[in-house]
């Protein structure tokens, strides 16, 4: 029973199984398949902020360097 005196331990724990217990299979075949792409000992070097930048890139786009580096063709539709 959650009491004004457990309040704090029963939030605690509410918040653990959520957010750990109840995806713990997910995460873990989530981990397996990306540490088939990326091993774990090359990921050791990085903080969670420098990660999310390699896989994320810049959280802004630069309109103007995407112009700058991208090449067009025009490309015709062929009909037999």
């Amino acid at each position: 029973m959650v009491t004004n005196r457990n309040v704090d331990e029963y939030i605690q724990l509410q918040m653990r199984y959520r957010l750990l217990e109840r995806v713990k299979e997910q995460i873990k075949a989530l981990l397996v398949g990306f540490y088939d792409v990326i091993p774990e000992a090359l990921l050791s070097v990085f903080d969670f902020q420098e990660l999310e930048l390699l896989l994320c890139g810049l959280p802004e786009i630069d309109i103007e360097d995407w112009k700058r580096n991208t090449e067009q063709f025009l490309v015709l539709p062929i009909y037999p």
